[in-house]
């Protein structure tokens, strides 16, 4: 997500702005990550007591799983956790709450959530053709920091270079994008 907000930035920014495309990258892309968690959020939060239904119901699966070797039955989670009829009502009403509606069941005539759905592939759309302009160790390096929310240090060991050597790729990639965005001359002294 922070990426679809670096993407933007890139494509948004004045480089006659006083402000320095980091900070404006920056707030785009907390911009995002809060749209984000804000759809993916749910509307109303179940009670605490079904929220800690729902952790012991994992638990006990877990130990289960373990114990048995086996996928755990209704019946034998139930008799670990201890609950009643009416918990394991609510319980699988909480999780029948968690599961996304497949696009394809969509109606014609949902608008709002067909524009979403636009605008996310237009976003991809749009990293797909500026990614297209690094080299594939550059794109790693976009991809693992702002998409999957890699650390540095991960991503050293995971490229096998140290992690300074990686800072320093970052660095140039973000001078390129910013390159991209505004005239050679307004660059210097930002990065």
């Amino acid at each position: 997500m922070a990426a679809i907000g670096l993407i933007k930035a890139a494509d948004r920014f004045n480089p006659e702005s006083r402000t320095p495309f980091e900070a404006y990258a920056w707030l785009l892309m907390i911009g995002e990550l809060m749209h984000y968690v804000r759809d993916c959020e749910r509307v109303l939060r179940a009670p605490r007591r079904v929220q800690v239904l729902e952790r012991r119901w994992l638990a006990a699966e877990r130990e289960l799983w373990a114990r048995c070797g086996r996928e755990p039955s209704y019946g034998e989670i139930v008799a670990i956790v201890g609950a009643s009829a009416v918990d394991c009502r609510e319980l699988r009403q909480y999780r029948a709450a968690c599961h996304v509606i497949p696009f394809d069941a969509l109606k014609p005539y949902d608008q709002h959530a067909l524009a979403y759905t636009m605008e996310d592939e237009l976003d991809r759309i749009s990293m797909d053709s500026v990614f297209a302009r690094f080299s594939p160790l550059e794109q790693t390096i976009l991809r693992e920091i702002y998409e999957l929310d890699t650390s540095m240090s991960d991503l050293a060991a995971k490229l096998g270079y140290s992690r300074r050597h990686v800072a320093r790729l970052h660095r140039q990639t973000l001078r390129k994008l910013a390159m991209m965005v505004r005239p050679a001359e307004s660059c210097s002294g930002h990065f």
